[in-house]
């Protein structure tokens, strides 16, 4: 019984792994010089839901992302807004990184996204 429940187990984690890689959005960086003072990125968020949802706050997983704005903002159905954020390059080391920007949203059939920022520091 302990083998079966094990088993289910790692085909569940192997499923929902598989199924966040294909639909957890992002944004992918590039290389960036490590002596860049700031290194400017967005977001578009596209409302798909049949009504007007509120963009809570949006924050960062580490001190390397500046939000330019924190929440507040209304987006129409069938409407997109545009969320900029700044990346510090020198607050990573170099090589591979991955970081998380987090979107909270009221009135949203999904009320957190999480947006992969991924890259290589120079």
């Amino acid at each position: 019984m302990r083998k079966l429940f094990l088993t289910l187990l790692l085909i569940i984690n192997c499923t929902a792994s598989l199924y966040a890689a294909q639909t957890a959005p992002s944004v992918s960086m590039g290389e960036v010089p490590g002596n860049a003072e700031m290194v400017a990125g967005h977001i578009e968020i596209q409302n798909n839901e049949p009504n007007s949802i509120v963009l809570k706050t949006a924050r960062s997983s580490c001190d390397c992302i500046i939000m330019s704005s924190s929440g507040g903002q209304t987006i129409k159905a069938g409407q997109s807004n545009t969320i900029e954020f700044q990346l510090l390059p020198a607050k990573l080391p170099p090589g591979k990184f991955k970081k998380f920007i987090f979107l909270e949203f009221e009135n949203s059939q999904t009320p957190v996204i999480a947006v992969e920022v991924s890259g290589t520091i120079q």
